[in-house]
């Protein structure tokens, strides 16, 4: 009986681990899809850590933005959000991390066609 807890708790880690993973890339797509279209830092900031549950919590999740470059007149910027979280009620803390890329749009020019 003691092996099936185990492998329970196992299993129920990995779930856990994999929906913050998830909640990190919805998370860095909408910090990207904020700068895409011109906001600043903070505004970049607030979007992804609105996707992040309990993101008042100090430390819970850290949002950081940056260029990537440029590629002509395009410039690409890369939102990263990483937060930590226990496995398990006693198990260890892992932190967990995704990033999204998007090139900030040009003012004035037409979007896709739907």
């Amino acid at each position: 009986m003691p092996a099936v807890m185990v492998v329970l708790a196992a299993v129920l880690s990995v779930g856990q681990a994999v929906m913050a993973k998830v909640t990190c890339v919805d998370a860095a797509r909408a910090g990207a899809r904020a700068a895409a279209r011109g906001g600043g830092p903070d505004e970049v900031r607030q979007q992804a850590l609105a996707v992040v549950p309990g993101h008042g919590a100090p430390g819970e999740a850290a949002v950081t933005v940056s260029a990537a470059g440029a590629t002509g007149a395009a410039d690409l910027v890369v939102v990263t959000v990483s937060r930590s979280l226990r496995l398990a009620a006693l198990g260890p803390t892992v932190r967990v991390s995704a990033s999204a890329v998007a090139q900030r749009e040009q003012p004035g020019q037409p979007g896709p066609l739907p």
